[in-house]
């Protein structure tokens, strides 16, 4: 009766809906033949459930998806299924009509019908030519991306055109000639990056430029050495830059950010809250932040190693809240935070610990406050000032704990 019962269930589970599993010749996956046509071929018949079985898939052209042809359809590999990307372009490039905000009114009947909620799940994909990409997303809604692995590729992720309601979790972007998860030439909306292993990417971890991009979420990732070799051009672990386009609304935060020559930076964003999360390593700064507006750092924690500079800078900017943070160790450059040429900053119970040349620098500094702050130093022979005033500055300071304030 046992045995019976088993059969049954498993009969149901692989025979219910409409899906196409490997065993159904979905390629061969010895990672000799070229399984392109097939995995096109299973697309294409709108069968939906792309299920990959254990194997190495070799492909040498992108698989694409056009959503509004085939309808709703998910890649899912178990943990077991490669996908080597043997030619140029993306391995899976999904593409939709959507070209709209993402609020229900803005939604087509045919997106909501046949494009909503693509997913791909569980695959590991390698690249084995030096123009190939993880996946590209295009025009899609309620896109989920979970549990992938990408590496030796270009770029593991990339958004084009307009992409919104994106799920980007527990993955693994590792080892890539690009970026890890790059949003270029673009417009998304509601993206959530989180729970993601982004490590070892030449040219960044988490890139944003030349977009507009509302509503960006990076939640509890680990983003560490994003940068290229000795003499590669800076690279960060996080860039957020709003010139030619608009970054506003993100939060980010219970992040790991360390070994980049730049673990974040913000360039003309509004409205950023940087929160809980740990800063280690900066080899030019922790964090930049240049002519942005309405920026939050709290409770976050910046540490400066052997390795590194570090400190944060914070220019041409206004509207800023910078409270409960640690700052320890000795820093390269001018001060473990530096403000020029700011208004209305908040700098409020922050500890700042054995900093070497400057704790706080201020220049050019207007309607801005600094208090109950801890300045202090016990590295021997210390002869760094707690807080430097530069230029012409109108700052109000009150109970902070500091041996000096040196003005120049």
């Amino acid at each position: 009766m046992r045995y019976s019962l088993a059969i049954a269930v498993t009969f149901f589970v692989f025979s219910i809906g409409n899906s196409r599993l490997m065993g159904d010749g979905i390629g061969i996956g010895d990672g000799i033949t070229d399984d392109t046509v097939a995995i096109q071929r299973a697309v294409d018949d709108a069968s939906g459930d792309i299920r990959l079985g254990s194997g190495t898939f070799r492909i040498t052209k992108p698989i694409v998806v056009n959503l509004e042809k085939v309808g709703r359809t998910s890649f899912s590999g178990g943990g077991v299924a490669r996908i080597v990307m043997d030619g140029p372009g993306p391995a899976i490039r999904i593409v939709g009509t959507h070209d709209e905000d993402v609020s229900p009114t803005d939604v087509s009947d045919s997106v909501w019908n046949r494009q909503n909620g693509p997913m791909i799940e569980g695959i590991e994909i390698v690249g084995k030519h030096p123009q190939a990409i993880g996946i590209e997303a295009d025009g899609t809604v309620q896109l989920t991306i979970t549990r992938l692995i990408v590496r030796n590729c270009d770029h593991a992720i990339q958004m084009v055109r307009r992409n919104g309601n994106v799920s980007i979790s527990q993955c693994h972007l590792f080892q890539n000639a690009g970026v890890g998860c790059l949003i270029d030439q673009s417009a998304a909306q509601q993206i959530t990056i989180a729970n993601c292993h982004i490590h070892h990417n030449a040219s960044g971890g988490i890139v944003v430029k030349k977009s507009s991009v509302q509503r960006l979420r990076i939640v509890a990732c680990d983003a560490g050495h994003n940068m290229g070799g000795a003499y590669a051009s800076p690279t960060p672990n996080v860039l957020l830059d709003g010139a030619d386009g608009s970054v506003t609304s993100v939060i980010i935060a219970n992040n790991h950010f360390a070994n980049a020559h730049f673990n974040l930076e913000l360039r003309q964003c509004r409205g950023v809250s940087v929160t809980g999360n740990e800063f280690l390593s900066g080899r030019i700064k922790d964090a930049i932040v240049e002519a942005c507006e309405n920026v939050v750092f709290t409770s976050n924690r910046f540490e400066a190693t052997r390795n590194g500079m570090s400190g944060v800078s914070i220019v041409d900017s206004r509207g800023l809240t910078i409270s409960s943070n640690q700052f320890t160790g000795v820093v390269d450059g001018d001060a473990a935070l530096v403000l020029r040429r700011c208004q209305r900053a908040n700098v409020t119970g922050c500890t700042i610990l054995d900093y070497g040349r400057c704790g706080i620098l201020c220049e050019d500094v207007l309607r801005s406050r600094l208090s109950d702050n801890l300045i202090l130093s016990d590295l021997p022979d210390s002869d760094g000032a707690p807080v430097i005033m530069k230029g012409r500055n109108d700052v109000v300071m009150n109970d902070n704990t500091a041996e000096r304030v040196t003005e120049k």
